[in-house]
C-alpha cells in the first residue's frame, strides 16, 4: 500500500524517534485490528493526513507538523514512560486528543485505536474574521463572506465564537427563527454528524446555516474548545467553506482559549481595519499575537479615511498583506437595525468578500502562503 495515501483504518505513525515507542504501538495496534503505515515528516501529505484513522506523534515529530498540516481530531502524543512537559505543550500546540506514556498507558491507546471511526475527508475550508479593533465591522464582514460563498449551490456555514457579542442570529435577523445554537450542542465522543448539523440550524435567506451564541437566564453560550473543533470536522466535511466570527483576544481566558483554537484550525484569518490612525495601531498589537499562532494573516482595510490614510499605509504599518480594501457604505448600520443582514450584490462588503474567497481559492497548500 502507498505510504501516502493510508487506507481509513489505519493507524499513521509519523516520525516516532524513539525506538522503545515501536514495539509497544505495534503491538496495541496488532491487538485493536489496526494496520500501522510509518511516515517521515517531510513525506506527510494532506490526504494521510486528514483520511487515516488516528494519528500517533511523539513531541518531536508533533513539532515538525504543526503549520505544515491541517488541524484535526484523532491525534494522539505518546512519550517513553511518562509523560512531561514537552509532551503537554506539544499535544496544545497540535490539538491532540491525549497524551499518553508507553508502555504504562497501551490500554489507553488501544482503546483510541480500537474507538476511533475513520475520518471523513473534510476538505472544506475555514476562514476566521476578527476586528483589528472595537467596532470594526468583524462580525457583518464574517456575514458577507459567508453570503457570498452561498451565492452557489454549496451553502456556507457561520459559526459564532464570540460569547460575549450580540450572538450572530441577532445581527442577521434570525433570533425568532426555530434551530439550534451553541446552548442546544451536545458533543458526543468528540464527533458531530456535518449533515444532522446542517439540518439543525437556522439559515438565512440566502442559504447561509448559521451556528450562534445565545443568552439564556441571564447567561452567556458559546463553544467550548472541544465543542468548536467538533463542529469545524463536521462543516470542513459536509461543504466548500465555514466562516468563524472570532472573539479578539483579552484577558477573558475562555475568549482567548477559543481564538487559540479557531487560529489553529482556520486556513486564512482576515484581520478587519478601519482605515484610521487608532485602528491602525490597535491592529498592528492584534497581527503580532494572531501570527504567532498562525501566518496566514492578511488584512481587510474598511473606509471611511478621515485622515487619507490608503490601504498600502495600513499594510505597511502592520505589516500584513492587503486580501481587500471597501469603502465606507452607510447603508449598513440601518439594514442590520431595521431588517438583519441582505447583502447587495454590488455593495462595497460583497465586492470585498469576493475578493477575499478568490484570494482563498488561488492559495498554495502551505503555511504562510497569505504573506
Amino acid at each position: 500500500m502507498d505510504a501516502k495515501n493510508p487506507n481509513r483504518d489505519a493507524v499513521v505513525l509519523v516520525d516516532a524517534a524513539a525506538p522503545s515507542l515501536l514495539p509497544s504501538i505495534h503491538r496495541v495496534a496488532a491487538a485493536a485490528g489496526r494496520s500501522v503505515h510509518e511516515i517521515a515528516t517531510p513525506q506527510v501529505d494532506a490526504g494521510a493526513w486528514e483520511s487515516a484513522a488516528l494519528i500517533v506523534l511523539d513531541s518531536a515529530a508533533a513539532a515538525r507538523c504543526r503549520g505544515l498540516l491541517r488541524r484535526r481530531t484523532g491525534i494522539v502524543i505518546v512519550s517513553a514512560g511518562p509523560p512531561g512537559l514537552t509532551e503537554w505543550k506539544a499535544a496544545t500546540e497540535i490539538g491532540a486528543d491525549s497524551v499518553l506514556g508507553l508502555p504504562a498507558d497501551e490500554t489507553a491507546l488501544m482503546t483510541a485505536m480500537a474507538e476511533t471511526s475513520p475520518l471523513r475527508g473534510g476538505s472544506g475550508a475555514v476562514i476566521s474574521v476578527v476586528g483589528g479593533c472595537g467596532g470594526a465591522g468583524a462580525s457583518t464582514f464574517a456575514a458577507a463572506l459567508a453570503s457570498v460563498a452561498s451565492s452557489g449551490s454549496d451553502a456556507a456555514f457561520l459559526i459564532d465564537a464570540d460569547a460575549l457579542g450580540p450572538g450572530l442570529d441577532v445581527t442577521l435577523g434570525l433570533e425568532r427563527e426555530p434551530g439550534m445554537r451553541w446552548s442546544g450542542l451536545h458533543v458526543e465522543s468528540g464527533r458531530v454528524s456535518g449533515e444532522a448539523l446542517s439540518d439543525a440550524l437556522p439559515r438565512t435567506p440566502d442559504g447561509v446555516r448559521v451556528l450562534s451564541c445565545d443568552h439564556l437566564h441571564g447567561r452567556s453560550n458559546g463553544p467550548t474548545v472541544a465543542s468548536l473543533r467538533a463542529v469545524l470536522a463536521a462543516t470542513r466535511s459536509v461543504t466548500d467553506l465555514t466562516v468563524c466570527d472570532m472573539p479578539r483576544p483579552s484577558t477573558y481566558t475562555a475568549s482567548t482559549d477559543i481564538g487559540e483554537a479557531l487560529l489553529s484550525e482556520s486556513d486564512l484569518v482576515v484581520l478587519v481595519v478601519p482605515a484610521t490612525v487608532p485602528g491602525c495601531v490597535a491592529a498592528e498589537k492584534m497581527a503580532a499575537r494572531l501570527v504567532h499562532t498562525n501566518p496566514n494573516v492578511g488584512l481587510v482595510v474598511r473606509g471611511p479615511a478621515p485622515g487619507g490614510l490608503r490601504a498600502a499605509d495600513v499594510a505597511r504599518a502592520i505589516d500584513r498583506p492587503i486580501l481587500a480594501a471597501m469603502r465606507a457604505d452607510r447603508s449598513v448600520a440601518a439594514m442590520l437595525d431595521r431588517d438583519g443582514f441582505r447583502l447587495r450584490a454590488r455593495s462595497p462588503l460583497a465586492g470585498a468578500a469576493r475578493a477575499v474567497l478568490s484570494r482563498l481559492a488561488d492559495r498554495p497548500q502551505q503555511s504562510g502562503w497569505a504573506a
